[in-house]
């Protein structure tokens, strides 16, 4: 029975649960089946409310209390807590065909970069299921506004491609904020591409102090065409509609 999938994840406040919500809203209208889980055990408020809830298995003020680690190390030790308990997880799956499975991840980049537990579960749900799922990493397009930030944005993505082995889609959230606006200069359509990066850093913040570093990078992105955005905003159907249309292609939901 395959598991259909998409792995949400990105840094705090590039707008992954506000996009879990509108995609779970979409393939309702659509009479999908679709299942959404927070597995973000931190979230103080979700525009959603989960089918399944991380919240449910571990206390994350408790872990942090707990001992010295600190928040990010508490997010860690919830992993292992959801590694240690993964029958909780697989009860909670409905046992039906072509099951669509969405996961509301944590922002922090830790987790994907240094934490086995998040690869111990992507290897059991592949073991126990017939996994195909696509990793969504979402980027706040306020990224775009400085050279440094984009292309950090674009390493980072990177190495969280490497690291997680699966399908991977980049994603430019909140493209209405500055697309409309006429104090903004910037072409999202053709930065998202990757291409020509070299000529848009030019114009960006913050590209003279390491022009030649920024120079270097960007023909490495260019050069192998490694790296390139899909544009959202959850106010604009036709771009959302978009962005699912890619994942399903990419964990093969379409060729079901």
């Amino acid at each position: 029975m395959p598991l259909y999938s998409q792995f949400v994840i990105g840094p705090p406040g590039s707008g992954k649960s506000t996009y879990c919500a509108a995609v779970r809203d979409l393939m309702i209208q659509n009479c999908r089946p679709v299942t959404l889980a927070n597995f973000d055990p931190a979230a103080e408020f979700l525009p959603y409310s989960p089918d399944i809830d991380i919240r449910e298995l571990v206390n994350f003020a408790q872990l942090c209390s707990s001992g010295p680690s600190g928040p990010n190390g508490g997010l860690l030790q919830c992993f292992r807590v959801l590694e240690d308990n993964f029958s909780w997880l697989t009860e909670r799956l409905p046992k039906t065909s072509n099951l669509y499975l969405i996961i509301d991840f944590p922002g922090q980049i830790e987790l994907y970069l240094s934490c086995e537990s998040i690869l111990t579960l992507i290897r059991r749900l592949q073991e126990t299921f017939d996994l195909r799922a696509v990793v969504l990493n979402l980027v706040d397009c306020n990224r775009c506004l400085e050279s440094a930030s984009f292309l950090s944005s674009c390493l980072t993505s990177l190495s969280l491609l490497v690291n997680l082995s699966l399908p991977f889609l980049n994603v430019l959230t909140k493209i209405d904020i500055y697309r409309d606006s006429q104090d903004c200069e910037i072409d999202f359509e053709e930065i998202s591409k990757c291409e020509n990066l070299s000529t848009h850093m030019t114009g960006l913040i913050g590209t003279s102090k390491f022009a030649a570093l920024h120079d270097a990078i960007c023909s490495l992105l260019e050069d192998f065409n490694l790296v390139q955005f899909e544009m959202l905003s959850v106010k604009d159907p036709q771009l959302l509609v978009q962005v699912v249309r890619e994942a399903d292609h990419a964990c093969g939901y379409m060729l079901r």
